[in-house]
């Protein structure tokens, strides 16, 4: 079986400082400088964020370019190379994820070509293959650690690692860099956001409903509100879209709340969506043009994920440059409401 000698610089015979080690510690900073403006830039610029396992990106990536540092430092070119191929794999998905929400964060496509370029100034051509299968497999590039009796390490292995561990654990929020909540209709003026999210087939909401009408009412004047409908029953968006089509019938925040009541009068009754609109013609819900709101719940899931919705009633309140406020179940939702009033 043939084999092949560990490049220079892998392994315990490390040799002297390379271009390579010189380019890749200016990059690692250039990655520092680009990670530490997406922090301190806050929440005017990030587009992206989200987690792994609880640890959030730019945590990670921190660690990342310290251990590009610190390999480099080293001259251990095996270790730095299996580093950078499994962060090339997380990046992969994360650059698809943004391909698949629309939505471009400048800081992470610079972070990611910074890895791309960290990969290529560390890359070798493999010095051998045995067919055309291998050739593909070892085109990503490979590492030697002697040390270990392993001289041949392909890093596609390391890459698809990476990209596994992103697909299964990762937690992220798109922000539309022109501004969360544009289709999901919004009532009311003032600073202070306001979102009520609730279900009409649950039941405290249901109960919660009668009780927090009047405070919404005055409340309009003074807080931007929305009602964000979880789709936590299968008919819960055939009725948001109901309720969506009333608003964009030109009903105004007394109509809005009027087709609420009714409902979620409608859901506790258990209405099917084939007669919905006929009982609420009945009710006195106007008839409204088929809606099908599909931009307004693609921005309600992104609503709900970044505020890390799992149960209703909730109230998230936003305040310029504060931290969300959350208040859950009927009484938290109720006492918020009034102590916003009072305020």
């Amino acid at each position: 079986m043939l084999s092949a000698a560990p490049a220079k610089g892998e392994g315990p015979a490390r040799g002297g400082w390379t271009w390579r080690h010189g380019v890749s510690a200016i990059l690692a900073l250039a990655g520092f400088g680009a990670l530490s403006l997406y922090t301190l830039c806050g929440s005017d610029c990030s587009y992206l964020r989200g987690d792994i396992l609880g640890v959030d990106l730019k945590i990670l990536g921190y660690v990342f370019l310290g251990l590009v540092l610190l390999f480099t430092l080293l001259r251990d070119l095996g270790a730095l190379r299996v580093l950078i191929a499994s962060a090339l794999g997380m990046e992969a998905f994360l650059v698809a994820f943004q391909v698949r929400e629309r939505v471009f964060c400048p800081w992470c496509i610079t972070f990611a070509l910074v890895v791309l370029a960290l990969f290529a100034v560390n890359h070798e051509r493999p010095s051998f293959w045995k067919n055309r299968f291998d050739r593909i497999l070892r085109s990503p590039g490979e590492a030697a650690f002697p040390e270990l009796g392993i001289e041949r390490f392909p890093l596609w292995v390391p890459a698809g690692v990476g990209f596994a561990l992103v697909f299964l654990f990762f937690t992220g929020v798109s922000n539309p860099p022109d501004g969360a909540g544009r289709y999901v209709p919004a009532f009311g003026r003032g600073p202070v956001e306001v979102r009520l999210y609730s279900d009409y087939f649950c039941r405290p909401c249901q109960a919660l409903e009668p009780r927090i009408g009047p405070l919404l009412e005055k409340l309009v004047y003074r807080a931007r509100i929305r009602f964000v409908q979880v789709p936590n029953h299968p008919l819960t968006d055939p009725y948001y879209r109901r309720y969506l089509g009333v608003v964009n019938g030109g009903a105004g925040f007394k109509g809005a709340l009027e087709a609420r009541r009714a409902l979620y009068r409608c859901a506790a009754a258990g209405v099917g969506a084939d007669v919905l609109d006929r009982v609420l013609e009945a009710m006195g819900v106007a008839a409204v043009p088929p809606f099908d709101g599909g931009p307004t719940l693609a921005d309600r899931d992104w609503m709900i994920r970044e505020d890390r919705i799992f149960s209703t009633p909730l109230l998230v309140i936003r305040r310029p440059g504060g931290v969300p406020e959350k208040f859950r179940g009927v009484e938290q939702v109720e006492e918020a409401l009034k102590a916003l009033l009072e305020e």
